[in-house]
């Protein structure tokens, strides 16, 4: 439990690093971000309750299938922060979500 609670101190910080890095106007504080992290636990749940159930492969895909789906919520909730205003002409900031779904699929 200790590790798992220091992994999503890290990414935590992380993003909100990334937020510094990436110089938005607006950056959400630091418990919203730890809020949103936390959101992979709901992933977990759902695996290992698919796991208990289904047989090896199933659990692999909808690994994988939440791992996508979480990455996805979070580029939604913090999309309007990122890129203010439609502003797709800074490739900083969408290489910054890119990496964010990247890292919440890895994690």
């Amino acid at each position: 439990a200790t590790t798992l609670v220091i992994c999503v101190l890290l990414e935590s910080i992380g993003l909100k690093l990334g937020f510094f890095f990436v110089a938005t106007e607006s950056s959400p504080p630091f418990l919203d971000i730890l809020a949103y992290c936390s959101y992979i636990f709901v992933s977990v749940i759902v695996n290992l309750a698919i796991g208990m159930v289904f047989s090896s492969l199933i659990y692999h895909i909808c690994t994988v299938v939440t791992a996508l789906m979480i990455g996805i919520f979070f580029v939604r909730s913090i999309r309007d922060i990122v890129l203010v205003h439609g502003d797709l002409a800074n490739k900083g900031r969408q290489i910054f979500l890119v990496v964010i779904v990247a890292s919440q699929i890895l994690i």
